[in-house]
């Protein structure tokens, strides 16, 4: 360990910086496969007879400032995405976590950061996140002090400015807290779950749904459609039809529906790469070579993230209808791939099992996918009125106290 540098612990992976040829290679192990308790103290365990103990660990040339990614392609390494154990991992506490689909997002976000706790300092919020197809942290952050504000004595999300109002600003894990001053002048506190309202998405720290929409803000305070005389429209239809011709609304909704997609697509994607080898697994038999499984696994992966964000954008404009065709249509993509790269005479005997898990695999998964993109859509669409309605008590409460003035002068 003399010459390893930027050397590194993530639960038993170990993780340094070597010189390897007169450059730098990034290297990984895993303790667990050699250390072991026993009785109270950490014991070494020499490598099976079986196992292959010539082979040295993982390494990835490192340049400048590139990422370096899980190393796709070599023996018994993930699919291009985070590792399978954060995959495996994230499956178990889901079914142990039951939540609804619009909660997922929250979920994720958690679960995501559970080995790097938030940081906040001053107004900034800190994280150390994963980027797709990569074991190393990268550092992000987001100042909160622009989306949060303080409206009668209560954190609010989509407003700003709260940290200069506010006392005793803290973080407990992802819950902030803060002494607020009411309308009275009474301090009282007041907290916010901040994993309703952010994500964390290929390394970057970001909101679910930004709250910069003063344009929507003026079609909901504006619109003709919002006002009482649609009470007595003779044709509702046409006067509501309009909504869908306002840029605003289609500018903010069409944004939701984006952001919904990415964050879908990041979170299933590390569930089906590992879910297909997975299925693939327990369909072939001990008389197939595990070259074929590592095809077949392939096969399925390589298409995950490019055929799921296609369907999902297809979901969003031709309804749930397109989802069920989509997935057999995938299933029966990959399988034919699966035949392509195969002779007959090796994958003949095990294609319908093969066909089979695919079909299981891809229909759960765009089933999930489907399922959680409208549920998370759902959620952000929700997020997006709460600062409507927020905005909409403001109004009230001012025309309240003009009302009050004017009568105040009238008598």
């Amino acid at each position: 360990m003399s010459n390893a540098r930027g050397a590194s612990l993530s639960g038993s992976d170990l993780t340094a910086q070597l010189q390897h040829n007169g450059r730098a290679v990034e290297a990984h192990i895993d303790l667990s496969e050699r250390i072991k308790i026993v009785s109270g103290r950490l014991v070494y365990v020499p490598p099976s007879a079986n196992s292959d103990v010539t082979s040295p660990p993982s390494t990835t040339p490192v340049t400048g400032n590139e990422s370096t990614a899980s190393r796709p392609g070599s023996p018994g390494s993930p699919p291009p995405s985070y590792e399978d154990s954060f995959a495996e991992q994230f499956s178990e506490f889901k079914s142990s976590h039951k939540s609804s689909y619009s909660a997922r997002s929250s979920s994720y976000f958690k679960f995501s950061l559970r080995d790097k706790p938030l940081r906040l300092v001053g107004s900034i919020l800190h994280a150390e996140c994963r980027r797709a197809g990569q074991r190393e942290y990268v550092h992000s952050e987001l100042d909160l002090n622009s989306y949060i504000g303080v409206i009668d004595g209560q954190l609010v999300w989509g407003r700003e400015g709260f940290f200069s109002i506010s006392q005793d600003v803290r973080l407990e894990e992802f819950i902030l807290h803060a002494e607020c001053k009411n309308e009275s002048g009474t301090t009282s506190h007041s907290s916010l779950d901040l994993s309703r309202y952010l994500q964390t998405y290929d390394g970057v720290l970001g909101v679910k749904v930004a709250t910069d929409t003063t344009e929507i803000s003026t079609l909901f305070s504006e619109a003709s459609w919002m006002k009482f005389k649609v009470v007595t429209e003779p044709d509702p239809i046409g006067v509501l039809g309009t909504l869908g011709d306002q840029a605003a609304f289609k500018t903010a909704f069409s944004s939701l529906a984006t952001t919904t997609t990415e964050h879908v697509v990041a979170e299933m994607t590390q569930e089906l790469s590992v879910a297909a080898a997975q299925y693939v697994k327990s369909a072939v038999t001990d008389t197939v070579k595990a070259k074929m499984t590592e095809i077949v696994t392939n096969a399925v992966s390589a298409r995950v993230r490019e055929e799921i964000t296609k369907k999902v954008d297809e979901a969003f404009a031709v309804a749930r209808e397109s989802v069920l065709k989509a997935c057999y249509d995938m299933a029966d993509e990959a399988a034919n791939d699966v035949t392509i790269q195969y002779t007959q005479s090796v994958v003949g005997p095990m294609e319908d099992k093969i066909t089979e898990s695919c079909n299981k695999l891809v229909e759960y998964a765009l089933r999930e996918v489907s399922e959680s993109a409208i549920g998370q859509f759902q959620e952000r669409a929700e997020i997006l009125m709460e600062r409507e309605i927020v905005g909409a008590g403001i109004r009230r409460a001012a025309t309240q106290a003009r009302l009050l003035k004017i009568l105040a002068a009238t008598f």
